[in-house]
């Protein structure tokens, strides 16, 4: 009579039933099809749970007698019990049917369904999926927990495992996070979130990880990376690029420690093809620098007005002069400290009109900088010891990088 019954062969989708008393019944959802066509009617239907795919050893029996399925969907609550049942112990699901008012035998439905944890899944009040599923499956409902849970014990195995040739996993929320991921591993490279390109060659401008904020606020972050530790918030390499790259403006709350730096611009004698670079200025100390050009007056004197804020960021004093288009043996005649207002120095021992180029460093001194010294030689540390922060300056391979990094 049945010549093709499928997705209760196929489909093994349980969802643990709210009104269960012992949290043992199961709503058993699935489609039957007679020749190619969903049936509509009252049909029998028998669950056996089994230790094995192939044996006879039944563990579990419940059955569901006149059912009604309209075109083809039918949903029936069933119990098995689980008395015998062990989390060692492989089950599989076997469905028999027959048409309630047609007589004769149950037809078996081959192969049985291999069930990863059901009854675990019940006792934590979530859904199920077997192995093999008709998609799509649509699960609506209003439940303050999780609505579908799929759990795989194995040391290797794959919980999710999707594939789509446009999107393999999607997720959404309109008010909540999208998707969310963890990882409670103590191993080394241990992964919450792992984004490959398999692809050796792939297209321009690809990224295994893509993190794009459509907000237009102010506060708005398109990738964060954080770590309670010593460690890293975002680590970033490569091979023969740009470790990072960012396009556009960088705020740095903190120390930015480097190996070296500069500026580099189209070339302004020939922007379209030609760089220009210059080295950025260095010192053991927070310096800062502040220079200008005075005309000194009839007695050969110039006061030299410097920002308001001057004293209260600077401390030491270093001063230079050049006179410009003739000699003077100038000077300075007031320093910074001794002025008035903490911010003028006085330059003197020149002529009228004579032009004096002058400079003046001096050394941070705020709140910020008084804690936060950059001490000028340190120690390795002993996991650092033996290690370089380039080691290819000094032909050593690059395993021997402090901080370097090998994937897994």
């Amino acid at each position: 009579m049945f010549k093709s019954i499928i997705a209760a062969a196929i489909t093994a989708f349980f969802i643990a039933s709210s009104s269960a008393s012992a949290q043992t019944e199961f709503t058993y959802q699935g489609t039957i099809e007679v020749a190619g066509v969903p049936a509509n009617g009252l049909y029998d239907l028998q669950f056996r749970l089994y230790n094995d795919p192939t044996g006879i050893a039944t563990l579990e029996f419940d059955e569901a007698l006149g059912v009604t399925v309209i075109d083809g969907l039918f949903s029936v609550e069933i119990d098995f019990g689980f008395s015998s049942y062990s989390s060692s112990v492989v089950e599989y699901i076997e469905i028999r049917v027959r048409q309630t008012d047609g007589g004769g035998g149950y037809t078996t439905l081959s192969p049985r369904q291999k069930l990863t944890a059901s009854p675990r899944a019940v006792l934590a009040n979530r859904a199920t999926i077997a192995n093999s599923l008709d998609l799509p499956v649509l699960i609506d409902d209003n439940y303050v927990g999780t609505s579908l849970y799929i759990y795989n014990s194995h040391p290797t195995g794959t919980g999710i495992f999707g594939h789509g040739n446009d999107i393999g996993i999607k997720g959404d929320s309109n008010n909540g996070i999208g998707g969310s991921f963890s990882s409670g591993s103590i191993s080394n490279f241990a992964v919450a979130l792992q984004g490959t390109l398999t692809n050796s060659t792939p297209g321009l401008f690809s990224a295994a990880i893509h993190g794009e904020n459509k907000g237009t606020g102010s506060l708005g972050i398109g990738v964060w990376g954080s770590h309670d530790g010593s460690g890293w918030g975002v680590y970033g390499s490569s091979v023969s690029g740009f470790a990072g790259r960012f396009q556009g403006d960088v705020s740095v709350v903190g120390t930015l420690s480097k190996s070296g730096g500069s500026f580099k611009i189209d070339h302004p004698q020939d922007p379209e093809n030609m760089f220009l670079s210059h080295s950025f200025v260095e010192s053991p100390d927070m310096k800062n620098i502040y220079d200008g050009v005075v005309i000194l007056n009839k007695q050969g004197q110039a006061l030299v007005n410097l920002p308001s804020y001057f004293n209260a960021l600077n401390q030491e004093f270093r001063y230079q002069l050049t006179t410009i288009g003739g000699y003077a043996p100038v000077f300075i005649a007031t320093e910074i400290e001794s002025s008035p207002n903490a911010q003028q120095f006085t330059i003197a021992g020149g002529t009228p009109n004579l032009k004096v180029s002058w400079q003046v460093t001096g050394i941070r001194h705020d709140a910020w900088a008084n804690q936060n010294r950059i001490p000028t030689e340190e120690l390795k540390s002993n996991s650092e010891k033996g290690k370089y922060l380039n080691p290819e300056s000094f032909n050593q391979p690059k395993e021997l990088g402090i901080g370097y990094i090998q994937s897994p």
